[in-house]
């Protein structure tokens, strides 16, 4: 049972972006609640997205292709408060990179922070310990700790934070009847506007999943759906963003654990997508985890 809930909490959790700008390009948002219980824990999840892109010339200029790649490596931690309470920090770490032109470039370093708490309005599970509902609700704040770029910059993308403090606002649904559950969250990011007077696109995203239990081991799958608003630049819209878009993606994975000691991968296939005026494509989404439940 405590692979069941934990599991649930984690893959909530693991809709961390691989860049803090890309929103719906890397499928994701920041820190998921953990609907499926109310413990300490503590652990690290590794995250890997690849994207193509290709715009057309213009003013006889030559088409521009690109490749870009983004890992990130999330410091997590979540504490129990009280009954309902629970409160949950991510100190992420980042390593990202495009090639254009042939031309290498890369940025790396501590990305922005992010705190979040969260109050389960129901927590319910039947005599038998074979049922099992509960329903969370948190906000918290993402915090401009990392390196940001101006908006004309070429490398925007890949820098490790945005320059803003933005608010979130989460939900998380978990249903398990004996080797079965049910996991659904919702996820919206408000963006703030940095020293440069640029204000990243909002972010929303929604993923459902299935999972089934088996001794010490259990397999999921699911969908995930993202959608990352226009940026702005001095309150005008910036319709040319390569950020902006929707994706939809298929995800499956599973996990494995051995005492207090959980491990998880998962697989992200995107199956339709429309990012940046379609001009970039996800390629490959790869996560994997290890966590420590105390009792």
């Amino acid at each position: 049972m405590k692979l069941f809930a934990f599991v649930a909490g984690i893959l909530l959790g693991l809709n961390t972006m691989a860049c803090d700008i890309c929103g719906a390009v890397n499928s994701a948002l920041g820190l998921g609640t953990v609907a499926a219980g109310n413990r300490h824990s503590i652990g690290c999840t590794y995250q890997y997205r690849s994207y193509k892109s290709h715009h057309p010339g213009i003013f006889n200029e030559p088409d521009v292709s690109s490749s870009e790649r983004f890992q990130r490596l999330d410091l997590n931690g979540t504490i129990r408060l009280a009954s309902r309470w629970q409160l949950k920090v991510s100190l992420p770490l980042v390593y990202n990179e495009q090639i254009k032109e042939g031309i290498h470039s890369f940025r790396q370093g501590i990305a922005d922070p992010m705190l979040t708490g969260h109050y389960f309005v129901f927590n319910r599970m039947d005599s038998t310990g074979n049922k099992v509902i509960r329903l969370s609700v948190g906000g918290g704040v993402k915090m401009p700790f990392a390196r940001f770029s101006e908006p004309d910059n070429d490398l925007l993308l890949i820098y490790p934070g945005t320059g803003t403090w933005d608010g979130v606002l989460q939900s998380s649904f978990f249903l398990r009847k004996n080797k079965w559950a049910l996991i659904q969250e919702n996820n919206l990011m408000l963006r703030g506007t940095n020293k440069h007077d640029y204000q990243p696109g909002n972010l929303f995203s929604a993923t459902a999943y299935g999972m089934r239990r088996f001794t010490n081991w259990s397999i999921f799958g699911g969908f995930q759906y993202a959608w990352n608003g226009i940026d702005y630049q001095e309150r005008k819209a910036i319709n040319s963003s390569p950020s902006q878009g929707t994706i939809l993606s298929a995800t499956v994975g599973g996990t494995i654990q051995w005492g207090n000691v959980m491990v998880q991968a998962n697989y992200h296939l995107p199956i339709a997508q429309n990012l940046g005026n379609g001009y970039v494509q996800q390629q490959t989404g790869f996560t994997a985890g290890i966590y420590y439940l105390f009792n």
